[in-house]
């Protein structure tokens, strides 16, 4: 089935837990297709969290500066953002030394 690949696709990279970058239909995609595999969504990262109304089960934060701490708890940050990715691998570099990837590269290069 489609959901397990992505998770052994993070887990190939030894992504067992992770931060989402961007929670919109990319984002929740991923959330979902997770939900029922081995790789944790720990955190989720979106500058509209005060906007979010479902239920997640995991801690939702509109800053990564917020989130320093949740963040020990993740192998790498995925971001959703396709076109603003350099601009936002740039800003979460100065917050955390985690592997910053993009959901498309992750996706290309497994294709």
């Amino acid at each position: 089935s489609k959901r397990n690949v992505l998770a052994d696709l993070f887990i190939s990279h030894g992504y067992k837990a992770i931060c989402i970058y961007g929670y919109g239909r990319l984002g929740k995609m991923i959330y979902n297709a997770l939900e029922e595999s081995t790789v944790e969504v720990a955190v989720i990262l979106d500058r509209r969290a005060t906007m979010i109304a479902e239920d997640v089960s995991c801690p939702l934060f509109a800053n990564i500066r917020l989130c320093k701490e949740a963040l020990n708890a993740c192998d790498a940050i995925i971001v959703t953002a396709i076109a603003d990715f350099d601009d936002v691998k740039a800003d979460l570099c100065k917050y955390s030394n985690l592997p910053i990837v993009s959901l498309k590269a992750l996706l290309d290069d497994a294709s």
